[in-house]
């Protein structure tokens, strides 16, 4: 469960610090003017990923498959199944909201951004939980 906590924490922390670095001018984006089709593929490709993780994180302890296998599992297998769930939904939140910003610094839109911020609210229903919970 630390080592989820941790996870967890990390992913609130990086994106903060990424934000904190373009502040201050060490990060500056790079935008990409001269190739549409890059700018466009990359837009809908964030929006795609964004708007599926944070639906698939936000739910996937309530999806069948998921929902029947925890259901057979006993005491520890079932707590060490539940925290594993737990990492790759957080670690699979916190990729895309990496390749949102990169795709902000890319391309200088600021729809990433905001792609970035809804997956920052799917976090704060993603809390680390217990089988108890």
């Amino acid at each position: 469960m630390k080592t989820t906590w941790t996870i967890y924490i990390l992913t609130w922390l990086i994106p903060i610090a990424l934000v904190a670095l373009y502040l201050t001018g060490f990060i500056k984006p790079m935008p990409i003017q001269t190739d549409e089709v890059l700018v466009y593929a990359l837009s809908i490709t964030t929006v795609a990923l964004s708007l599926l993780t944070a639906w698939l994180a936000m739910k996937m302890f309530a999806l069948n498959p998921i929902k029947s296998k925890l259901a057979t599992q006993k005491g520890g297998q079932r707590e060490a199944s539940v925290q594993m769930l737990n990492r790759v939904r957080i670690l699979a939140i916190l990729l895309v909201i990496l390749l949102d910003f990169a795709a902000f610094y890319i391309t200088g839109s600021t729809s990433p951004l905001y792609l970035a911020a809804i997956l920052g609210v799917a976090l704060i229903f993603c809390w680390p939980q217990t089988t108890e919970n």
